[in-house]
């Protein structure tokens, strides 16, 4: 799967960054408890059951070791990816990829 070299969403110094906590516990991979909330630091969350074929519950569990993270946490940045892409295309913009070697791909299924 290609991927770009850099994405500045997570970096609180890039510019344009978006808000997205990263508290999460490293190496827990989403799992928690069973009650309908589920504190991330100080802030109660509701949750939320998602059921996703094999490869991506390994897509997810890869992410998350790569990353340090969780896979609750690769969903939250997933969704604030989507969120800022989504707000672009509706304000008349588009959402651009480009490879290290210069080639760009528009994704046009928002």
């Amino acid at each position: 799967m290609w991927r770009p070299a850099t994405i500045p969403l997570w970096s609180r110094s890039s510019p344009g960054a978006l808000p997205v906590d990263s508290r999460s516990r490293p190496g827990a991979c989403g799992a928690g408890p069973t009650a309908t909330t589920t504190a991330v630091g100080s802030e109660a969350m509701p949750r939320l059951e998602v059921r996703v074929s094999e490869d991506l519950q390994r897509d997810l569990d890869a992410f998350a070791r790569e990353d340090e993270t969780t896979r609750n946490e690769i969903i939250r940045r997933a969704m604030a990816l989507y969120a800022h892409a989504r707000a672009e295309v509706n304000q008349g913009g588009a959402v651009i990829l480009q490879s290290p070697e210069g080639t760009t791909r528009q994704i046009v299924a928002l």
